[in-house]
């Protein structure tokens, strides 16, 4: 095997996972994950943009006053907040992919229950619960995210949350053709209907791979690289790249080199600063000790120097008379 820049280690079988990744490059992987990913924002807009349609429906049916309307719409956002919090320790503890699966299928499943909410106290757990599982949105775009190259990460990133316009306007079309005199028929369908996209991602969840980046982190490097290998048999580069798949070894070498040198650097100007200090104080004790003299104090010279300049004015004095 031919060496190359991107190899290191012992007989060149390691690679960083940031190298490999920029090697391998955008593909078919990409762009499927993209609409994986993707689709878990339009699916979020469809939960999220039906709170000001539900309230309206269920107001006059259900006969609720304005302090239970507002319960209502608060439901989704008081669980977006919990599902945030909760969402990270999931995505960090058990992975990516957990993450986004528990996103999706609180999404969908709680969808689909609260379009056969019997009353306010059912419509509003199932809300609440739906709320968690959109605030938890955000892991399915770090496993997006940590599957991409660093070239034109940003344009991608651009593009994932374009979904969620789509799914606005999607869920608007939805409401208008489902409402408008349907009745309690008509809230439900528009319920259902928008729980569809979650559920759908949850059937397609099983074909998505973890973040290789993730299982190195965790240890797991086996499984990690059978994923870098799956993104570069999909971009049609498993025979293109410059190692063997048999030997190599994917690291995260490269980012905890770049660490180690950002902190030997600021070491390195704190240990500067320090030296100038030093020097800064030597140079004051020198001029000190330089305008004290023989040891004589500053407030000694400054008396001596009265005393003088007195005689003198004593003898010009008589030299005058």
């Amino acid at each position: 095997m031919m060496a190359s820049p991107l190899l290191s280690g012992e007989e060149e079988k390691s690679v960083a996972v940031d190298a490999a990744l920029g090697h391998i490059g955008h593909g078919k992987f990409h762009l499927l994950l993209l609409l994986f990913a993707g689709a878990t924002q339009f699916a979020d807009a469809m939960e999220l943009i039906l709170i000001s349609f539900l309230a309206d429906e269920l107001r006059c049916p259900w006969g609720l006053s304005q302090f239970e309307v507002t319960c209502l719409q608060l439901s989704v956002l008081v669980g977006m907040g919990v599902g945030a919090v909760v969402s990270g320790s999931i995505s960090d503890r058990f992975g990516r992919w957990r993450g986004t699966a528990f996103a999706i299928a609180t999404t969908g499943i709680f969808g689909l229950l609260s379009s056969f909410a019997p009353g306010l106290y059912t419509m509003l757990a199932a809300r609440f619960l739906v709320g968690v599982g959109v605030g938890s949105a955000p892991t399915a775009l770090g496993l997006y995210a940590e599957c991409l190259p660093d070239a034109g990460r940003s344009n991608q990133l651009v593009i994932f949350f374009s979904f969620f316009s789509v799914g606005g306007v999607i869920e608007a079309l939805v409401a208008w053709g489902s409402l408008g005199g349907a009745g309690e028929a008509g809230w439900r369908v528009l319920l259902l209907v928008s729980s569809m996209p979650s559920l759908l991602l949850l059937c397609l969840l099983p074909f998505v791979p973890e973040s290789p980046r993730w299982l190195l982190e965790a240890g797991r490097d086996a499984e990690a690289k059978r994923v870098m290998r799956q993104i570069a048999r999909v971009n049609a580069k498993e025979r293109e790249v410059p190692w063997d798949w048999g030997e190599v070894t994917f690291t995260q070498a490269a980012r905890e080199k770049d660490v180690d040198v950002d902190v030997d650097e600021d070491k390195d100007d704190v240990d500067d600063d320090v030296d100038n200090d030093v020097d800064d104080n030597k140079e004051a004790n020198q001029e000190r000790n330089k305008n004290d003299g023989d040891g004589t104090s500053l407030e000694e010279q400054r008396t001596t120097h009265v005393r003088e300049r007195g005689c003198d004015d004593d003898r010009r004095g008589e030299e005058g008379g």
